[in-house]
């Protein structure tokens, strides 16, 4: 969970800082302009990367079962790309539509930290269940258990 809670920071410092460390090292090197888009873009693929592996980390981790690791997962793919999606997105609406900062003044930060965790935290939720309904379905194919649970006395089950 640790190792989660800091590719998390670390994410959230990549897309943060990312602009002004493009913007310094292109004024330190002199490099062209466009390179400021390259890097704009890197920074969104190292974050879509250790956002996957978070994810990866956390279904694996989190469940009262014993799975097999995957790298990536149908769920944890699908909350990434959510993830990032709903970011760009609340963070256009909170820019140009509402207007928080009128409505509760200096506290507007911790308002708008509030509601991207609670959409944050919605999506994880999602992923968690797309993976256990498509666990689900293919034991229920396969007539194998994938997952075994452990009940209270410490019995595997399949």
């Amino acid at each position: 969970m640790v190792l989660c809670f800091v590719l998390l920071i670390g994410v959230l410092a990549v897309v943060i800082f990312s602009p002004e460390a493009g913007g310094y090292l292109q004024r330190l090197t002199g490099l062209p302009g466009s390179l400021l888009t390259l890097w704009g873009l890197l920074s969104w693929v190292v974050a879509f990367v250790a956002l996957s592996l978070a994810h990866a980390v956390l279904y694996y981790l989190a469940p009262d079962a014993d799975l097999p690791f995957k790298w990536v997962t149908p769920g944890g793919l699908t909350v990434t790309v959510l993830i990032l999606v709903a970011s760009v997105t609340l963070d256009f609406y909170v820019a140009n539509l509402a207007r928080y900062d009128q409505l509760y003044g200096s506290l507007t930060a911790g308002a708008v930290l509030m509601l991207w965790l609670y959409v944050t935290g919605f999506m994880v939720i999602v992923g968690v269940e797309i993976n256990a309904v498509l666990t689900r379905m293919t034991e229920e194919r396969k007539d194998a258990g994938l997952a075994r649970y452990e009940d209270p006395a410490g019995h595997n089950r399949g």
